[in-house]
């Protein structure tokens, strides 16, 4: 290997450096041991050319590090690229988040306050319900002791029901009664118009002229005709005295009816005509409706219906008929 001009100067510059080595060059220069100072440059040129060859491997080791290193760099350099995005992406992701987090925060704010608004009105509202749960309290104690005066009222009612009931029975048994003692007191103005020689006939004598002929409850149960009138016809003086069983009642009803036909059938037993007749203030519609009604005399407040036919119906052999008068209006 040729040396340079710069080797040199490498050379001069480390004898000068290095005093060992400037003694040495002059010590050879001053004894003109150029020999030795010629082995020694050539020794120096040795060592600094295996110097530059292990400076050259080193560098080459470093350039293959610094390669690697490179290397190494440009993935760091990738990756830290790569995460760099990923990084942006993150900060894009978390700026929406951050958005929807706020506006979330806000909802929840909003959702605070509404609740906040809720639990003021509930509890408004729990007050109302315990106040009236108080007053409906207070109603239930009312309407508790409502109910026991209605009971009790309802009690006091039924027995004024049940008192008005039997004044009102007694009432129209006294009412009837007294309008039989009217009846047979004023037999003849009542009957007087359809019989001459009116007379009530007396329950003794009934009992005598009917005693043979009918059972003791048949008895008993003619007996108990309210009244029994006795006379003759003015509309047929030819037919013989006949008798007119009578049931009295304030308003004459369907029963009345059934009894006085079977009484006067009973009263029949003792040979003679009896008419059976029903008396009252007024007349129940009904009893317009009871089979064989035309053949029961009725007096309505005084006013005499259906005699004729009354009459001809009692009598085996029916007289001949004269005109009816007007019967009794309805309603």
């Amino acid at each position: 290997m040729a040396i340079t001009d710069e080797d040199v100067e490498s050379l001069l510059r480390l004898i000068e450096s290095r005093h060992e080595l400037r003694e040495r060059f002059r010590a050879i220069v001053r004894d003109e041991r150029l020999e030795e100072l010629t082995r020694a440059v050539r020794d120096l040129e040795r060592r600094t050319v295996e110097r530059f060859a292990e400076v050259a491997a080193a560098q080459k080791g470093t350039d293959e590090r610094l390669a690697a290193l490179a290397a190494a760099q440009k993935g760091t350099d990738e990756r830290l690229a790569a995460l760099t995005e990923e990084v942006r992406a993150l900060a894009v992701a978390q700026k929406g988040t951050d958005e929807r987090l706020a506006a979330l925060t806000e909802e929840v704010r909003a959702l605070a306050v509404a609740q906040k608004r809720t639990d003021e009105r509930l509890a408004a509202l729990t007050e109302e319900v315990r106040a009236l749960a108080v007053a409906q309290k207070r109603t239930d104690e009312r309407l508790a002791a409502l109910t026991e005066e209605v009971r009790a009222l309802a009690v006091a009612q039924k027995r004024t029901e049940e008192t008005v009931g039997v004044l009102g029975a007694t009432m129209g048994g006294m009412k009837g009664q007294l309008l039989e003692m009217r009846y047979r007191d004023r037999a003849v103005a009542y009957f007087g118009r359809l019989l001459r020689r009116v007379k009530v006939v007396d329950p003794g004598a009934l009992q005598e002229a009917l005693a043979e002929s009918l059972s003791d409850d048949e008895l008993f149960d003619a007996l108990n005709a309210d009244l029994v009138v006795s006379g003759t016809s003015r509309s047929h003086p030819e037919v013989p005295e006949i008798w007119v069983a009578v049931e009295v009642s304030s308003v004459v009803d369907r029963n009345d009816v059934t009894r006085a036909v079977r009484r006067a059938a009973l009263l029949r037993r003792a040979g003679r005509p009896v008419v059976p007749a029903v008396a009252g203030e007024r007349v129940d519609d009904r009893a317009l409706d009871e089979p064989g009604i035309a053949g029961v005399l009725i007096l309505e407040d005084g006013r005499a219906h259906h005699w004729e036919s009354a009459l001809a119906g009692a009598l085996p052999h029916p007289p001949s008929p004269t005109p009816e008068r007007e019967g009794p209006p309805r309603g």
